[in-house]
């Protein structure tokens, strides 16, 4: 009768645990890479700098559920993580005028100019320590990927909602 390390050596074996191990490193050692320099370490990390892109990219403001979604997070921890750039004062929250139970987040100037500050050199990082190994096909190919794995039907977190999907 096979053993659950059977089944343990048997998917160690597979080309799936390739592809997950690879992804795996591969989002540690960036992360890693990413969060030893100056202007992230012991202020800002980059789930924080990925936040304060999210909200530059939509204008500076966006509704606290639908930012939640776009960066993956559950409500609760999306709170806790602007509650945290508001101590840095990067960001603050506003009332939605149309819903009373809807808030925004939005950069201040400060979060702006971190902002502007950050993301010359955290984009220089990912390329080279991503994006340079790989051809300009190659990378097309790892999008098409890795957007189809993203989108796919199986998950259980909504990806517009960032919490569990009711189906």
């Amino acid at each position: 009768m096979p053993t659950p390390a059977d089944a343990t050596v048997e998917w160690a074996a597979t080309t799936a645990h390739r592809a997950w191990r690879a992804l795996l490193a591969v989002r540690a050692r960036l992360f890693q890479e990413l969060d030893v320099r100056p202007e992230v370490a012991g202020s800002l990390s980059v789930s924080d700098l990925e936040l304060l892109c999210e909200l530059a990219e939509n204008g500076g403001r966006e509704r606290m559920s639908a930012l939640a979604g776009q960066i993956m997070a559950s409500k609760s921890g999306l709170t806790r993580r602007v509650d945290r750039l508001m101590g840095h004062g990067l960001v603050t929250r506003e009332a939605v005028p149309e819903d009373r139970r809807g808030t925004y987040a939005v950069l201040t100037e400060a979060g702006w100019q971190a902002v502007r500050d950050t993301m010359p050199a955290t984009l220089n990082d990912i390329r080279h320590y991503f994006f340079a190994v790989l051809s300009e096909d190659e990378l097309a190919y790892l999008a098409d990927l890795l957007e189809r794995v993203a989108e796919a039907p199986t998950w259980n977190i909504s990806p517009q909602r960032g919490d569990r999907s009711s189906s």
